[in-house]
């Protein structure tokens, strides 16, 4: 759909530019609105323009976007007030490059310089900034005879793009999800199983209501009408169907998409809405019905079925005889609820979009942390009832042991407490609690209600959970929950009342609640906030110190030998490639063998030394079935001294089937939650080891002590213009350094290989330094150019200990003309082991709070740099210089330092002689300095800033000289 918004003018003249046109390709329009050049066709499918390249086309053979209205007329645009232009693109090949160019109404295109960026093949959106490209380099086949020639940014009516520029030939797909001119839209998840945002009114086809309900698709809304005259329990339903073939269906809410996302509001405060979910048997979620209390805003409401996929034969379903258990692999209905078991609904309730497993809107990634839990480890006295239910806490676990006698509602109640201490706890974090229980009692019932502070009880609406023999964790969301139904027995005599969801004390447990007379037993294993907590499993821990090498197993060319307080494992040389020893954990006084879940925090812990350096140690878990995680494997070098190595195995517990274990073929499932013991290879992928490994101990979940390394951390704020030369910086063949006027230059003469790096020690007036990356928000900058435009520059940072960042190359293109490039190694301080480092079996852990060294790959992958690159300045942290806006008035201006508590210092190398004015403004447009610092000469000039009276915060620096703007720059303010 296209739409062609108006700028918003903001009072006191500050400019937010919003969108000023925007396609989703989301209508479905076949037209002339984009075009193929040779070797492409295109077309619209599914609310995405797909491209696909044959390989025949050229270097610079073109597909196009003609820029349209909804009515298919000719549209001109204005893009100077933004300069940008939002793409939501992928592609089928890894790092393709994708090129745009501007089009006026003159016929001039933005070739001077193409802006670039390079595609992976997950959607991510691009800006296009073509702030100063506005150029046509008279090349040909524009309007342009003889460049440059400017471009009208103000007349855009056409969008060039270019795959691979340059190079031709290109094979594959790129899909484009949007085209947005001025600001991108927000961007959500969707979801993988099923959503429907009623676009059109093709969901009315899988909708049924009821007496006194007509359903409505209007203004992309789904709206429930009632009219007042709805018997108790008549319903509202809608059937799931395939959006792309319109064919009725059945989904899946198992394997973790349990969760049905509603986004709702409603015109009568204090509406409820139940939804339970039907199978292929006509079985419905009866048990632990899920009943929401919507409010007039929009909410997004998750309705969460784990636990409730049973149903208790209430009547009106295909069962009979409960409970009946559901197929949540095949769920075909949803039977909608207006205020359930009360009549005469007479409002609107009015839903934006359902979407299975997925919010779609993102979630906040603090949304979900642990609040409070308690896993019973002691009894303080948390647990009481008034009725007559016994109460223990033994091994972890709560016991609420119910005979038979307990009248309805009768409750337990969970004081919540710091050790004993009472405490309250804020539930609208994420507004959830989870419980981990189970019952040995069939069809056991568990409802759940919270306590403010001051006594009001949760009872408007109610949660109840149908409970397993199993242990199972159930979730109870208790958004727009907060009402107390003055039902009695608290301080609300005539309800609703709020409860204070920032002030719970106390959780209420009612077994069975409506029939009360509960016989049997309740195991609690813990009850938590924000997060569940997972089993409370005990630590394992082997010190060697009792000489018992019993539990491991011999391996060829090794012998291995318990003694005093270390293991040692000597190699002598003959042993082959992956030779093992198998470990067993076990009970170090009754040699019992133990069985242990690691699913909750998959971490292993291991303090280890090594007569041969860096030599790599692999470990494999082993379940009780004898499958390995052989796919991918965990390895970490052990060094000469004792360290301290963390094997993680998050998303490994997979057996690839290499023979050897009990997977014949591959890939089989390792379960993670019966972890028997591990395998361990010393350098397995070489073999015949010569030397001795000790352990010192061995570790699940925490480590037992922590090797503080007696290497001081890196500097921080390091940079280097290179204005004292380039000694520190070396070439490779094909690829020379020299020196520039304060620049480095890189020469390359076309017979580079392929990731032949140029070398550069960091390093200061006095020598060699080590900086701290991590704590330089894991950022380098580089100002650079070649000759050879769009060239990639892929920079690894080398720690003191000389492994490399090659796991996750980061690499950006460089310009022909200088721009500052960012490189962004958070997340990637890995070693994959590939060669040329100091890691053998990758991949090794790169110590980023002491980083020496950078190695420059130029055309990595290609090599062959034919060309001239040129590096102004480097730095970590932040850049080094400003924006520069206008090169004929200012060549290069450095701000620092930068965040600033008291004064800020600019040196400026200006073209011209002039005066020179400064203004700084808050990100909302407020002047907070505005000052004219006199006459500049042409040369070299220093200003200093005093801004210690600034508040907090970002702020925007612009320079003019003599009326004309020169350069400008973000500052931060502590």
């Amino acid at each position: 759909m296209k739409k062609f918004l108006l700028f918003l003018l903001i009072m006191q003249c500050s400019l937010s530019y919003g969108q000023i046109f925007i396609d989703e390709f989301d209508d479905g329009d076949q037209s002339n609105s984009w075009y193929a050049g040779t070797g492409f066709t295109s077309s619209e499918e599914n609310g995405e323009w797909i491209i696909n390249g044959d390989g025949t086309g050229g270097a610079f053979d073109p597909f196009g976007y003609i820029l349209q209205d909804d009515t298919g007329a000719p549209l001109s645009i204005d893009i100077t007030e933004t300069n940008s232009i939002y793409v939501r693109a992928k592609a089928s090949n890894l790092g393709t490059s994708l090129r745009m160019d501007v089009k006026d109404s003159g016929g001039f295109v933005s070739t001077v310089p193409g802006v670039t960026t390079t595609l992976v093949s997950d959607y991510v959106v691009f800006e296009f900034n073509f702030d100063g490209n506005l150029v046509d380099g008279g090349y040909g086949g524009t309007a342009c005879d003889m460049g440059p020639c400017p471009v009208d940014g103000t007349q855009i009516v056409e969008l060039n793009f270019f795959v691979n520029p340059g190079i031709g030939a290109w094979a594959g797909t790129v899909i484009i999800d949007f085209i947005s001119v001025g600001t991108p839209p927000q961007v959500g998840p969707m979801s993988d199983v099923f959503q429907d945002e009623f676009d059109d009114e093709v969901s009315l086809n899988y909708m049924n209501a009821l007496t006194g309900y007509t359903n409505v698709i209007e203004d992309g809304k789904w709206k429930i009408v009632g009219d007042g005259t709805n018997p108790m329990w008549d319903n509202v339903s809608m059937l799931f169907y395939n959006t792309a073939t319109l064919d009725t269906t059945d989904v899946s809410l198992a394997d973790g998409d349990d969760k049905l996302y509603v986004r709702m509001r409603t015109d009568v405060p204090g509406t409820t809405v139940r939804i339970d979910i039907q199978d292929i048997n006509n079985y419905a979620s009866t048990a632990g019905s899920i009943t929401k209390l919507i409010t007039e805003e929009w909410v997004t409401y998750e309705y969460n079925y784990a636990g409730s996929y049973q149903d208790l034969a209430y009547g009106g379903t295909g069962c009979e005889v409960g409970p009946c258990d559901l197929d949540a692999e095949r769920i075909t209905n949803m039977i909608w609820f207006i205020n359930p078991g009360v009549e005469g609904f007479a409002g609107e309730v009015e839903i934006e979009y359902i979407s299975v497993g997925t919010a779609l809107e993102p979630i906040d990634p603090n949304a979900n942390q642990l609040e409070y839990g308690d896993h019973f480890s002691q009894d303080y006295g948390q647990a009481n009832t008034t009725g007559a239910y016994g109460l223990s806490i033994e091994n972890s676990e709560l016991t609420i042991n119910g005979m038979g006698i307990d009248d309805p509602f009768s409750a337990v109640a969970i004081s919540l407490h710091d050790e004993g201490a009472g405490e309250n706890v804020n539930a609208t974090g994420n507004n959830k609690i989870f419980l981990r229980v189970k019952s040995d009692a069939n069809n056991t019932l568990l409802r759940v209600d919270l306590i403010d502070t001051a006594g009001y009880i949760t009872t408007q609406p109610s949660f109840t959970r149908l409970l397993e023999e199993d242990y199972n964790v159930i979730e109870i969301d208790f958004s727009a929950a907060y009402l107390d139904g003055g039902y009695g027995g608290t301080p609300c005599e005539m309800g609703p009342c709020p409860v204070d969801g920032s002030a719970i004390s106390t959780v209420l447990l009612y077994p069975n609640p409506v029939d009360g007379g509960f016989n049997g037993n309740i195991t609690v294993d813990f009850v938590s906030f924000g997060a569940p907590m997972g089993e409370d499993v005990p630590g394992y821990e082997d010190h060697f110190d009792n000489e018992d090498k019993s539990f491991w197993s011999d391996a060829p060319g090794f012998t291995v030998e318990e003694t005093g307080t270390e293991l040692t494992i000597i190699g002598d040389g003959t042993a082959g490639q992956y030779t093992a020893f198998d470990y067993m954990f076990h009970d170090s006084e009754s040699g019992e063998l133990l069985t242990y879940d690691l699913t909750s925090n998959n971490k292993l812990y291991v303090k280890a030394s090594s007569t041969v350096a860096n030599v790599p140690l692999r470990i494999d878990l082993v379940d009780a079935d004898g499958f390995v995680t052989t796919e991918p494997s965990t390895i970490r070098n052990i060094s000469e001294d004792y360290s301290v190595l963390e094997f993680d195995f998050t998303n490994t517990y997979t057996d690839g089937g290499y023979g050897g274990t009990a997977c014949d073929t591959g890939p089989c499932p390792v379960d993670g939650s019966k972890i028997t013991g591990i395998l361990v290879y010393i350098d397995p992928d070489i073999g015949g080891f010569n030397g001795t490994v000790t352990l010192d101990w061995l570790s699940l979940f925490e480590p037992l002590e922590t090797i503080i390394s007696n290497d001081p951390e890196g500097i921080d704020d390091y940079s280097d213009e290179f204005d004292l030369g380039v000694d520190n910086f070396v070439g490779t063949d094909g690829i020379v350094v020299t020196g520039g006027s304060s620049s480095v230059i890189i020469t390359g003469d076309g017979t580079s290989g392929q990731y032949a790096p140029a070398s550069y020690d960091l390093n200061d007036d006095l020598g060699p330094v080590i900086v701290n990356a991590e704590n330089n928000d894991d950022r380098l900058y580089v100002r650079v150019k070649s000759t050879v435009g769009d060239m990639p520059l892929r920079i690894d940072l080398q720690d003191n200990m000389g492994f490399h960042t090659t796991q996750a190359g980061v690499q950006n293109l460089v310009q022909t003309e200088y721009s500052i490039l960012e490189y962004v190694y958070s997340g990637a301080y890995l070693d994959g082991g590939f060669g040329g480092t100091a890691c053998d079996a990758g991949p090794c852990p790169v110590d980023g709070k002491r980083i020496s060294n950078l190695q420059l790959y130029l055309n990595p992958g290609i090599g062959a740099y034919d060309g001239i690159m040129e590096i102004d300045w480097v730095a970590f942290g932040d850049p080094l210089s400003v924006d520069v806006v206008d090169l004929n008035l200012v060549s290069g201006a450095k701000l620092y330092p930068n965040p600033v508590n008291q004064e800020v210092y600019i040196d400026i190398n200006s073209e011209v002689s002039g005066n020179l004015s400064i203004t700084i403004s808050s990100v909302t447009g407020e002047v907070v300095y505005a000052k004219n610092h006199g006459s500049i000469i042409n040369g070299q000039n220093n200003i200093t800033l005093t801004v210690e009276g600034f508040s907090s915060g970002m702020y925007i620096l612009q320079a003019s000289i003599d009326g004309k703007p020169a350069f400008t720059n973000k500052i931060t303010k502590l």
